[in-house]
């Protein structure tokens, strides 16, 4: 693992699809959910529902809603940027991503791999005793059409 950075990030908005899931059910393969969403938003073509793009072109993948730590429940949503979370239908999903402190983890290789192992290893990194404590506030990852094995985990912290 790359060692992390520490950032600031600005508030953001995001559309997109969600479900509610933990991470004991997404490391059972009879009961995760996650790897369909991501499915489900590329088949039935939700980036072309989504009104108000920003110019990126990037997908967030978004954890928010924890009920507790990384044992209980969360939102995670496959989304994508917007100016404005103005007319939105109500099949897609809204959220407003805060302003936050946040170190980024880079994930690099083949996916979806290498970022279920950098997730692995941010789980570690935070149960050793360090500088930062996570805030469980929202988090996402950074995915770049154009750099398909390259991920950017941002980790929002204390």
């Amino acid at each position: 693992m790359t060692k992390p950075y520490l950032t600031t990030g600005n508030e953001m908005q995001a559309a997109g699809i969600s479900i509610r899931t933990n991470n004991q059910h997404e490391m059972n393969p009879a009961t995760a959910q996650i790897g369909a969403l991501w499915q489900q938003f590329f088949a039935e073509g939700v980036s072309a529902r989504i009104p108000h793009q920003a110019a990126s072109g990037e997908i967030l993948a978004v954890y928010t809603d924890y009920e507790s730590d990384h044992t209980g429940n969360y939102t995670f949503a496959v989304t994508q940027p917007v100016t404005s979370l103005a007319d939105l239908s109500a099949e897609l999903y809204a959220v407003t991503i805060p302003a936050s402190r946040y170190l980024v983890f880079r994930a690099a290789g083949p996916m979806p791999m290498a970022l279920i192992n950098t997730w692995l290893e941010i789980w570690q990194y935070f149960a050793e005793p360090g500088e930062h404590q996570r805030a469980y506030t929202c988090d996402f990852e950074r995915h770049n059409p154009a750099e398909p094995d390259v991920v950017d985990i941002f980790v929002a912290v204390r």
